[in-house]
């Protein structure tokens, strides 16, 4: 156009045209040859070695030589056939796959080398591959890397990637089993299960693969894996269903992948009796549902109290929608005090019911909190519960007292061993195909959501405004919700004849209530404190003028006569309900709250008189001590023992045997 306004005449400008296409397109060949020479010198890595753990079109990057003998070599001048090659590494390495984390987001990259006579991997984050302090640590694993051929090493792998960016394959991968984001796919173990297709060309969702951060991780998984014969398990499945405390076992374990899908709370059972009962049998039951129960082997579902608060975290955050099954609570004291290991069961039960993990920092800010949803099934010889005080845990668990299998006869002992023997040798079949069953009817899911939200209104009618029944309601909702869609995707596994599955729920909600009397700790103190009270009468004053002071002072004031309340000097009560295990600050506010404390307007403590001398006490009404703890009148005949001052003093057995006392208090 500038031509044209220039005057130009048009025959030239044709001529200029066609001169400018001409050249153009001698610039086309001339590239094109160049393109075409380059790519003569970009070798296929399987020409060069015919054995490598690659596809046919991956190549060797340019400026690179690669042999199975000599390894990997930089070309002088980054030209093939020059002659001229520096050996960076004595044998060849490879990047073989990309690996893309569904959790995370993160890329990883899977390298393998030639060593020993075969060919090794390793899955590791894109950085080790990336810098050169970083990839030295492959060392451990065998990669032929030093300080020295590090830098060379990380630009040869930074090459081969991008020669081969768009030819290496791509895999999904994750760190945690279970349900997978989006729950599109379920990872029982190392086996992905996904919904099978409606019909033939509906596509199948793309697997993904368990990508295990280290050694421990992988023993975990591996113990999610099937063996022998799924009929035989039924068997020894369906005797025990015949007994609900046992056959809540199996359903508790088979509850866990509904949790994410109705969007339940996490909950823990635990069974606790005597030893020799059956205990392990039902644990070991619960976890043939799902893999090797076998508490022995190194790869097992069955796990011991005796790990570590972050393991049992770290093992739960890798579980969401598998059972975390610990056995025997006495062993979470191995090595440590028994109020530690009281402290170490009440901060597990926590963990795992809020489904949430320790915060922690990091180098750079905040670490990813774990996150999980799963079930905690345990046993003991005593309730977990009771090796806290903390209230808080009586309602984060369902606490189940009893002979699992009965009474402990002949009869009950060779029924667990047969069991035993089944489950060991066959198990690993029910929870893969309830997980297909879930997968497969998707459509339904709305569906047992609304079940769900119904059975949890009754539930919480049946808890009867107990504040400990209501929380224990949601996990039997969730239970009641899901032990008939277990049935109809497993139907080989039957209930007796003219037997219900309420005929298992009913009786273990009863008993799980029945144990939540326990949890009310401020009820439990009162006995514990009127118990102590009882037993050391002597160290109240009963308002009688010089009477003998106890070396270790007053404890409070106790009138013999017409009494109302039993008075606790603020120190010897905050002592006394510490010293037994109880928050002592939550434990008197509760009391005053509940009106069972005696006080003036705006105080806790109610003016008291000693020898005439004034002191602020605690003091627990007489009125709310005969209600609570359902004792008879007369109460006065507690003091018909004689006190201190009788014949042999403080240390006088008629003083403190008090069997009549003792066995009156009981």
């Amino acid at each position: 156009m500038d031509l044209r306004q220039l005057q130009v005449r048009v025959k030239d400008l044709d001529s200029l045209k066609k001169a400018i296409g001409a050249r153009a397109e001698v610039i086309r060949q001339t590239r094109a040859k160049a393109a075409q020479e380059q790519a003569a010198e970009v070798e296929s890595v399987k020409l060069c070695i015919p054995e490598a753990p690659v596809q046919t079109d991956i190549l060797i990057p340019q400026g690179w030589a690669l042999s199975p003998e000599r390894g990997i070599g930089r070309v002088a001048g980054g030209k093939a056939g020059s002659g001229q090659v520096e050996q960076i590494c004595y044998a060849p390495v490879l990047i073989v796959e990309r690996l893309v984390s569904v959790v995370e987001g993160d890329e990883l990259t899977k390298v393998s080398w030639f060593r020993g006579g075969e060919w090794k991997d390793a899955i590791v984050k894109r950085r080790v591959i990336s810098i050169n302090r970083e990839i030295t640590a492959l060392a451990d694993k065998g990669l032929p890397v030093t300080s020295q051929n590090a830098n060379a090493l990380v630009d040869y792998l930074a090459d081969f990637e991008k020669q081969n960016l768009d030819r290496l394959p791509i895999t999904r991968s994750t760190t945690i089993l279970g349900w997978q984001p989006g729950n599109e796919a379920f990872l029982w173990g190392k086996q992905c299960l996904v919904a099978r297709p409606q019909d033939q060309e509906q596509p199948a969702p793309e697997e993904i693969h368990f990508l295990p951060p280290d050694e421990g991780y992988e023993q975990l998984a591996n113990a999610f894996c099937s063996k022998g014969n799924e009929g035989k398990w039924f068997e020894a499945a369906n005797q025990a269903l015949q007994y609900p405390l046992a056959g809540f076992a199996i359903y508790a374990s088979l509850a866990v992948p509904f949790l994410e899908v109705l969007e339940a709370p996490n909950f823990i059972v635990d069974w606790a009796h005597v030893t020799s009962t059956g205990k392990t049998t039902i644990l070991r039951l619960a976890a043939s549902c799902w893999g090797n129960p076998n508490g022995t082997s190194g790869c097992s579902v069955m796990h011991s109290w005796d790990n570590t608060i972050v393991w049992i975290e770290r093992a739960a955050a890798t579980l969401n929608g598998l059972p975390l099954l610990l056995d025997d609570t006495k062993t979470a004291g191995t090595g440590i005090k028994r109020e530690n290991a009281g402290a170490k069961i009440s901060q597990v039960i926590y963990n795992i019911t809020s489904g949430q993990g320790r915060g922690r920092g990091s180098t750079t800010g905040l670490q990813q909190r774990g996150s999980w949803r799963t079930c905690m099934l345990t046993n003991g010889e005593q309730p977990a519960t009771a090796y806290t005080q903390d209230g808080g845990t009586r309602g984060r668990v369902i606490g189940l007292w009893g002979p699992p299998f009965g009474p402990t006869d002949e009869a009950t002992a060779q029924l667990v061993g047969a069991v035993n023997a089944t489950i060991r040798s066959n198990y690993g079949h029910a929870g893969p195909r309830l997980i297909q069953y879930i997968l497969d009817n998707r459509d339904k899911w709305e569906v047992w959501q609304r079940v769900y939200e119904e059975n949890l209104a009754r539930y919480a009618e049946k808890s009867g405004g107990n504040p400990i029944a209501h929380r224990l309601s949601q996990y039997f909702a969730t239970l009641a919700t899901v032990i008939p869609i277990i049935h109809k995707a497993l139907p080989e596994l039957q209930l007796s004849e003219g037997t219900s599955f309420e005929d298992i729920l009913d009786p273990v909600w009863a008993l799980a209530v029945k144990e939540t009397e326990e949890a009310d700790r401020a009820l439990a103190a009162l006995k514990e404190t009127y118990d102590w009270a009882v037993a050391n009468r002597d160290k109240f004053y009963k308002g009688e003028k010089d009477q003998y002071e106890p070396h270790q002072g007053w404890a409070g004031v106790w009138n013999k006569d017409n009494w109302d309340y039993i008075g606790f000097v603020g120190k010897s009560l905050r002592e006394r309900l510490k010293q037994a295990g109880f928050d002592e600050t939550a434990i008197i506010r509760t009391w005053k709250d509940r009106g069972w404390l005696e006080i003036p307007p705006q105080n806790n403590q109610k003016q008291c008189k000693i020898n005439g001398n004034p002191v602020r006490c605690y003091c627990l009404k007489r009125s709310a001590i005969e209600k609570q703890l359902g004792l008879m009148e007369p109460l006065l005949e507690l003091f018909t023992v004689p006190d201190d001052r009788g014949a042999g003093g403080p240390g006088d057995p008629e003083v403190h045997g008090k069997g009549k006392v003792d066995s009156w208090s009981m």
